[in-house]
């Protein structure tokens, strides 16, 4: 399956998933064909043997090399934070970490690597959590330098650790212009950022104490779960997410001005829930060069499989009237099928990735779909794109 996706500076995309050998990296052409000058075919794959292993990010470096960030476990439950370099030809690169890999992290029962950002300087950061019998559940921020070495002018010993005990998981990283890193995540059931200053020391001016924590969720005892972050003009962040109760879920997004506090100008105090009649599940978040706000995941009508969602707001947060069914667009795939990333592209058009249950490999298009252009599928990768 397809679990990241990314864009080149040539407009290739490339995109990172798992399969049951290990990752797999492709490149894909703009008009959506595989790039025959990348790996075998389009395709790279890693073999990591007698590990397990899972990706979950993936950047590309100006110069057309790409990194790629999970996790790896053992079968006697040992896992480690997990990230490889890529030549732009596809190969490992012998001149990162050790033939490519880098294997780093707390020593942890379990844990992955979540998210990736890299640095104008060429260092790059990863956020994730570790679970381990000392600290419980904790979220896990980390710093590399350019050949994969841990950084160790970065909270001194490489890595920053939040929370623990009753459970920390960071979800996103992005860095600012000045170089101040925001880290997103959940804690105690709730949103959560933290915004570190680039040697990692907290900046306690961010939020309250360093710390912005949001009760996103309209009710107690329901869980907020974050997925993404987006850095908006002017210094604003954006998080998405969802939250789970009892007899209802909710699709979350959340403003906040470059403080750390909540932006009330956006939704209600901040906040836009947006409920189904169906399941409806997001895991991706991309925000247009206009300000829109498109989501990814799945909705799952009761007693049907699930399908891609794709969700469009204004940037004021209201759902995008033109876009699909007032904002919500689910293609009629004959399969199953679920959005795990997605990315903008130059022309404002998007580009959703996910996995399929290829046992219909089908399309049905209707005049009620125009904003369907193409579709791809192979095994149980999905790539489609979206016009505006």
């Amino acid at each position: 399956m397809i679990n990241a996706i990314a864009r080149d500076r040539q407009g290739r995309l490339v995109t990172a998933g798992t399969t049951e050998a290990g990752f797999i990296v492709q490149r894909f052409l703009p008009d959506g064909s595989l790039d025959p000058t990348f790996g075998e075919n389009g395709a790279t794959a890693t073999r990591f043997f007698g590990n397990y292993v899972r990706a979950n990010a993936v950047a590309v470096l100006p110069d057309g090399r790409i990194l790629v960030a999970g996790q790896t476990w053992t079968p006697n439950t040992v896992a480690r934070y997990l990230v490889t370099r890529y030549l732009p030809d596809g190969g490992l690169d012998p001149t990162f970490g050790k033939r490519g890999r880098v294997i780093a992290g707390p020593k942890m029962y379990d844990g992955e690597a979540t998210a990736l950002a890299v640095q104008p300087d060429g260092r790059f950061m990863i956020a994730g959590w570790a679970a381990d019998t000392r600290f419980g559940f904790s979220g896990i921020a980390m710093r590399f330098e350019p050949d994969g070495a841990l950084d160790s002018s970065f909270s001194r010993n490489g890595y920053t650790r939040v929370g623990g005990g009753g459970g920390a998981f960071l979800r996103d990283i992005t860095v600012e212009p000045d170089g101040k890193i925001v880290v997103a995540g959940e804690i105690f059931e709730r949103f959560m950022m933290l915004r570190l200053f680039p040697d990692g020391r907290l900046d306690r001016s961010f939020g309250k104490g360093g710390f912005a924590i949001s009760n996103v969720a309209p009710h107690r005892h329901e869980r907020a779960n974050p997925d993404e972050i987006a850095l908006l003009p002017g210094g604003r962040l954006l998080l998405s997410g969802n939250i789970y109760g009892k007899r209802r879920d909710f699709v979350a997004l959340a403003r906040y001005g470059p403080s750390g506090r909540p932006d009330r100008s956006f939704g209600k105090d901040g906040v836009v829930l947006t409920r189904s009649s169906a399941e409806l599940v997001t895991e991706a978040m991309a925000v247009g060069r206009d300000g829109r706000i498109t989501l990814a995941g799945y909705r799952a009508p009761r007693g049907s499989r699930p399908q891609v969602a794709v969700l469009r707001y204004l940037p004021s947060g209201r759902p995008d009237p033109s876009f699909g069914d007032k904002g919500l667009f689910t293609p009629r795939l004959a399969y199953e099928s679920v959005a795990t990333s997605l990315v903008t592209l130059a022309d404002g058009r998007t580009m959703v990735a996910g996995r399929s249950n290829p046992s219909r490999a089908a399309v049905q298009e209707t005049a009620g779909e125009e904003f369907v252009a193409s579709v791809l599928e192979k095994a149980e990768f999905l790539l489609m794109r979206i016009r505006r």
